[in-house]
C-alpha cells in the first residue's frame, strides 16, 4: 500500500491505523501492509477474508508501517548491485550483496545521486560516463534515504563498477584507470566509474558475480 491507495468504502470498513477517509473511501495515509481486524472478536483477517465477512461496519482497516530497512544493511557498509537505471539525476541501484553478509535473501532498492559519484564538482559529469544499465558497482551505504530505498555513495576510489560488458563485443572488460574500461577483443574503450582496487573487492562481489 501507498499513501492514497483505496481500501475499501466506508459503509464497509471503518478507517484505523495509518488511514484516513476521502471521497467516501478509506485511504491508506502511509506506505505499508493491509491489516484488517474483525472489531467483534479481534480476530485479524486477510484483505480477501474481510470482504466475505457479514458484518462489514465491524471490520477495521489499518496499514502497518512499511519496514523502512533491513538489519542486516546499515550505514557505512559496502554492498554491491547491479545498475538498473541512470537517469539525470543518478544511478538506481539493485542491491543483491553486503559486506560480511554476501548474498541478501531479498534485494533491495539504492540509488547513487550525482553527487555521490565522484569527490569534486559535478557541473560536467553526465552519469552514462559513471554507469550504464546492468553494471555492477560496489557502493557504500551513507543513509537509509526513503522508505523505498538506500543513499548510496562511490566517491571512494576502491569503490565504483566492478563488472560491465563490452557494448560492442558483448565480453567482460577490464578497468584501465578510473574513468575508462577497455574491451580485451576489440580494444574499445568506455567510460565508467571505476573501483581501482579490484581485489579489496573480490570477497564481497564473488557470489554475486556468479
Amino acid at each position: 500500500m501507498v499513501p492514497g491507495d483505496r481500501l475499501g468504502k466506508v459503509n464497509d470498513l471503518q478507517a484505523g491505523v495509518g488511514t484516513y477517509l476521502r471521497g467516501g473511501y478509506v485511504c491508506a495515509h502511509i506506505v505499508g501492509t493491509l491489516d484488517v481486524v474483525s472489531q467483534s472478536n479481534s480476530v485479524a483477517v486477510t484483505g480477501s477474508q474481510s470482504k466475505k465477512e457479514g458484518n462489514h461496519k465491524n471490520i477495521i482497516a489499518n496499514v502497518i508501517p512499511q519496514r523502512i530497512r533491513d538489519p542486516i544493511l546499515s550505514i557505512g557498509q559496502i554492498v554491491v548491485g547491479k545498475v538498473t537505471r541512470i537517469s539525470l539525476q543518478g544511478a538506481t541501484v539493485d542491491i543483491i550483496a553486503g559486506e560480511t553478509v554476501g548474498n541478501l535473501p531479498e534485494h533491495f532498492a539504492g540509488i547513487i545521486r550525482k553527487e555521490n559519484i565522484r569527490p569534486g564538482g559535478i557541473e560536467e559529469l553526465q552519469i552514462h560516463d559513471c554507469f550504464l544499465p546492468h553494471d555492477l558497482v560496489m557502493a557504500r551505504i551513507i543513509s537509509f534515504g526513503d522508505q523505498r530505498r538506500y543513499f548510496l555513495s562511490t566517491a571512494e576510489s576502491e569503490l565504483g563498477v566492478v563488472r560491465a560488458v563490452s557494448k560492442t563485443s558483448g565480453l567482460v572488460m577490464v578497468p584501465i584507470s578510473g574513468k575508462e574500461m577497455i574491451c580485451p577483443e576489440t580494444k574499445n574503450k568506455e567510460f565508467r566509474k571505476c573501483a581501482q582496487s579490484l581485489q579489496q573487492s573480490q570477497e564481497v562481489t564473488t557470489k554475486a558475480i556468479k
